[in-house]
């Protein structure tokens, strides 16, 4: 989608968003007249798993900008892998990704934070229940079902 450039700056535009926030009905107008002109704004914005994916890199990744690059990277393979072929594949494959990457993060702090009984119980269990939300949104693939996976 090709993307046109905002009549506005984004200082502006936040100073928008800020006004509409307070309750300006006009600076609200202006918004709404400006998403409709640009979708690609509120298509971005509006897609909370890919914001969902976003958060989950940077809790993985920390201060560390060489794992949250390959942290994406490894996401858009396993998303070229699992090649959605209409928007409702394209939403389990964005589950699968959000699952996977937090089955992955519960792994690696029930690695490093499960090291007394209790602590190890609590975690040990948050990664099992990740583990298996990674295993029903990965049976939801159409393809995937068929396999008996």
């Amino acid at each position: 989608m090709a993307t046109t450039e905002l009549p506005i700056t984004l200082a502006e535009f936040k100073q928008q968003i800020a006004a509409a926030n307070e309750g300006d009905a006009v600076a609200l107008d202006q918004l709404r007249q400006c998403l409709d002109e640009h979708p690609e704004v509120w298509q971005q914005v509006g897609d909370l798993g890919r914001q969902v994916e976003t958060n989950l890199i940077a809790v993985a990744a920390g201060d560390s900008v060489l794992i949250s690059e390959a942290l994406s990277r490894k996401i858009a393979e396993l998303r070229g892998e699992l090649l959605p072929a209409s928007p409702l594949e394209e939403q389990i494959v964005e589950q699968i990704v959000c699952c996977w990457l937090h089955a992955r993060i519960t792994g690696l702090a029930a690695a490093e934070r499960g090291r007394d009984a209790r602590t190890s119980t609590y975690w040990t269990n948050k990664m099992a229940a990740a583990q298996r939300q990674y295993l029903v949104s990965v049976r939801k693939l159409p393809w995937c079902g068929s396999l008996g996976v």
